[in-house]
């Protein structure tokens, strides 16, 4: 495997899409700092750059199969190049933007209380210092799984026909919905449940839940892999 040219592929590929996201969000604290200043007395806060950044990974993750499976192809480089390049990027990708929406956060709260989302669900977890490594460790996986399930998307949809990728999108939600309509009493609606609330339970410890975390972004790259082993290289 030629991982490392494969690496430096998927990691160019995110270089401008990342500083425009942060390009974004800079611009936005300037106005933000700028309100402030001239509205002093004005109570304000921020929150909501790790989530933004979640949904950025998982669109990326969306973005990183399809092109480069058939450039790496074209030039000899195996599906098991793309999967595995792919998630040693994902790994170095997700480490850069937690950390930076760390250094973010630190410079947004010199103009105005800002809390991330771990902090909003585990206020007051530990000392600082073991508040700031266990949030890092929180955030990243979370990233993580979030990059990985995009991957996990593209690779599944990428294997189905047009007609079953419309049943998939439809039915998927569709199903979701009828199963929260359904009566308590049934099985379907108490499995659903007692998965809910096993999530839930889990989520209440940072380190139980980047574990899970870590766990589904495992599983989502065993399943991309499997999905890709031999899958045909489509012209369009």
């Amino acid at each position: 495997m030629k991982l490392k040219p494969a690496i430096k592929y998927h990691l160019s590929d995110t270089i401008k899409p990342v500083a425009i996201f942060y390009g974004i969000v800079i611009l936005l604290f300037i106005i933000f700092a700028i309100q402030i200043i001239l509205s002093p007395a004005t109570n304000s806060s921020m929150s909501g750059i790790d989530m933004a950044t979640t949904i950025f990974l998982f669109v990326a993750g969306l973005n990183s199969y399809k092109t480069p499976l058939r450039l790496f192809v074209q030039n000899g480089l195996s599906r098991k190049t793309l999967v595995v390049s792919a998630a040693l990027a994902s790994l170095a990708l997700t480490a850069f933007m937690t950390a930076a929406d760390n250094l973010l956060s630190l410079a947004a709260n010199l103009v105005a209380p800002y809390t991330i989302l771990f902090d909003q669900f585990f206020e007051g977890w530990g000392s600082p210092v073991a508040s700031f490594f266990t949030g890092f460790l929180w955030t990243f996986s979370r990233h993580l799984m979030a990059y990985m399930a995009g991957f996990f998307i593209s690779a599944l949809y990428y294997r189905m026909s047009r007609w079953l990728k419309i049943a998939v999108s439809v039915g998927v939600p569709s199903l979701l919905t009828l199963l929260q309509l359904l009566p308590i009493e049934t099985g379907a609606a108490r499995l659903m449940g007692t998965v809910i609330r096993w999530i839930i339970d889990t989520a209440r410890n940072p380190y139980a839940g980047a574990g899970l975390s870590l766990a589904v972004a495992t599983v989502l790259w065993g399943l991309s892999w499997a999905l890709s082993r031999r899958v045909p290289v489509r012209a369009s």
